[in-house]
């Protein structure tokens, strides 16, 4: 390689890696904000949205091993559940805490990553209404109302804000779902599950402690973090039977 190739390529890599400290301040800031936010008001979307997609984590895996869905409930106090029969009950007990985790980071990549995430935005937006549609019951109760408004809003954000607008409504969903599933899965390490819980389901179906599951979920959701944020750093942006799982959320993350 000649040198003002190879001086060019270096520069190209500074410019990355000034650009991912760029993007670790910008989440800091996020971060702080919504641990200061938590239990204000103003984050109760973000918080009903997490345990959306933590119910909707069991679904997906419930139809993944063979199951089925027979429905899911939100509540407004921030309790959520999803009623399953058939497929592989230690899979969609596990979907929960790691889903929310997962598509938090997914969310995440698709801000840094997409020219036009707006169209992550509407996707959303059209998968929370078909959930509500055939999952979410009743149909006249909050979880409906909130899935249906929720969407709405996605589609409005879409449609008239700009890419920036895009980017921070994906990184504020995406940060805020990743530290719930951290946050509720400190909770199941540290504290006593509560009955009904993720980790109190695989602890009655092993014989395990719940504590433990807590940790086996809690190791696997920093390895995927960590797989995720390497990739991330190192791959500059291109220009181009029947159970029920119910959930809560925490008062802090």
């Amino acid at each position: 390689m000649n040198l003002p190739a190879r001086k060019g390529r270096l520069a190209g890599w500074a410019g990355h890696l000034s650009r991912n400290w760029r993007i670790v301040i910008v989440y800091l800031a996020l971060a702080f904000a919504i641990f200061a936010l938590w239990n204000n008001i103003l984050l109760v979307p973000l918080r009903m949205l997490t345990v959306f997609v933590h119910e909707v984590s069991h679904a997906f895996a419930a139809i993944a091993t063979g199951g089925s869905v027979l429905g899911i409930a939100l509540a407004p106090d921030g309790s959520g559940m999803c009623v399953t029969r058939g497929g592989n009950a230690m899979v969609i007990a596990s979907a929960g805490y790691l889903g929310s985790i997962v598509w938090g980071l997914l969310m995440l990549g698709a801000a840094e990553r997409l020219e036009r995430p707006w169209r992550v935005l509407m996707a959303m937006a059209v998968l929370l209404a078909l959930v509500a549609l055939v999952w979410v019951r009743p149909m006249a109760g909050f979880g409906f109302v909130f899935s249906v408004l929720f969407a709405a809003g996605l589609v409005w954000a879409s449609l008239e804000g700009a890419r920036a607008l895009h980017a921070t409504l994906l990184r504020l969903m995406g940060l805020t779902s990743c530290l719930y599933g951290f946050a509720d899965l400190r909770r199941e390490v540290f504290a006593r599950s509560p009955a009904g819980s993720d980790a109190t389901l695989m602890a009655e179906m092993t014989g395990l402690p719940a504590w433990l599951w807590g940790v086996v979920w809690l190791v696997l959701a920093f390895l995927i973090a960590a797989a995720f944020m390497r990739g991330m750093i190192a791959t500059p942006p291109s220009k181009a039977g029947t159970s029920a799982h119910m959930h809560r959320i925490s008062q802090r993350p």
